[in-house]
């Protein structure tokens, strides 16, 4: 019994403490600040240390994207998008996805292309779901990567361009996507010097975008 004492101390004095923590929280985030806003949005959408509720997961990330906070302004987009606690809703997911890719939020800018590429919630447009997927590929987002490789070989958007398509997609593939059933088929469809080209254009976007995100030592494996 004595060696549940220290335990059954430590709980309470969490709980306590915990307690006191989301009150400060609540507090915060009545009184206008945005990354308690977003803190307890995120809470309730995970339901870490609350229940999960994804309403009020919605009022609070609500708030803080209001004021502009990119974060929230992706979630609550995301929430919209996957009907999480709402009803889908498209276009308000565009909206949402639209504010925090124009605020640079990389994620945003490839849903916001996904939605133009699909037409969801928004007109389909082939140039500017390219120019979205391009954003974020720049970034380094190996999915926005392999769209832009898939849009330059397929020509939609943009000018079909085998050899840029290689060079986006052999930068997915570097970042650990499996672009190889598309990579390999498309290799042997080009000359020895489009090759070339390509391989020396996909190293040069690779340690551009390295650079840009001020990343540790890296490599780039042919």
């Amino acid at each position: 019994m004595k060696a549940a004492l220290p335990t059954t101390f430590f709980i309470l004095f969490s709980t306590i403490l915990h307690s006191q923590n989301f009150a400060n929280l609540i507090r915060q985030a009545n009184g206008g600040n945005v990354g308690a806003q977003y803190s307890l949005g995120l809470m309730y959408y995970t339901g870490d240390g609350v229940p999960r509720n994804y309403k009020l997961a919605l009022q609070w990330y609500k708030k803080a994207a209001e004021k502009g906070d990119t974060a929230s302004q992706f979630n609550l987009g995301k929430m919209y998008d996957n009907g999480d606690g709402v009803p889908e809703d498209d276009e308000l997911a565009v909206k949402w996805y639209t504010k925090a890719a124009n605020r640079g939020d990389a994620a945003s800018q490839f849903n916001l292309g996904l939605m133009l590429h699909a037409g969801e919630g928004v007109r389909k447009d082939y140039k500017l779901a390219a120019r979205w997927f391009k954003k974020a590929a720049e970034q380094g987002l190996e999915d926005a990567q392999f769209n832009l490789g898939i849009m330059y070989l397929k020509g939609e958007g943009v000018i079909e361009d085998m050899v840029t398509a290689y060079a986006w997609l052999s930068n997915s593939k570097a970042n650990g996507y499996d672009a190889g059933k598309v990579l390999d088929p498309l290799k042997e469809k080009l000359s020895r010097e489009q090759i070339s080209a390509a391989q020396k254009m996909a190293k040069e976007l690779f340690h551009k975008i390295q650079n840009r995100e001020d990343k540790g030592p890296f490599y780039w494996f042919d």
